[in-house]
């Protein structure tokens, strides 16, 4: 899944992020021109999901969960965008491992959020 962590590099230089750097995923997404929806959805509703119809691009965030986990949920749905531009709803990003697209979305979310270089640099 090699291509997951080289589109996550990708867009981290796109955004001139460096990888030693947090990053701040809300002004990530706005500047990629991408909507994002924080809602309640319920503690045991979705963590998510990606819409997009034409040029608009929407990711949804349950905003009943845990704020690490919308973090990492609004990542993964960027990996959706990128990776096959779908509609996509999560209920559980992490319930999903046996699913190739969806591991490579969660590893896409993994590597944007903490790239190899960044973490072997701490």
């Amino acid at each position: 899944m090699k291509d997951a962590e080289r589109a996550a590099e990708g867009y981290r230089t796109r955004l001139g992020i460096g990888a030693a750097v947090a990053v701040d995923v809300g002004d990530a997404l706005e500047r990629l021109g991408i909507a994002v929806l924080r809602r309640p959805m319920g503690d045991s509703g979705p963590d998510g999901f990606y819409l997009r119809k034409c040029d608009i691009a929407l990711i949804a965030i349950n905003s009943d969960k845990k704020p690490s986990r919308q973090r990492f949920t609004a990542c993964h749905e960027l990996g959706h965008h990128h990776f096959d531009g779908q509609p996509k709803a999560d209920v559980d990003v992490f319930a999903t491992r046996q699913v190739p697209s969806e591991s490579r979305c969660s590893l896409f979310a993994a590597y944007f959020l903490m790239p190899r270089g960044g973490a072997q640099q701490w």
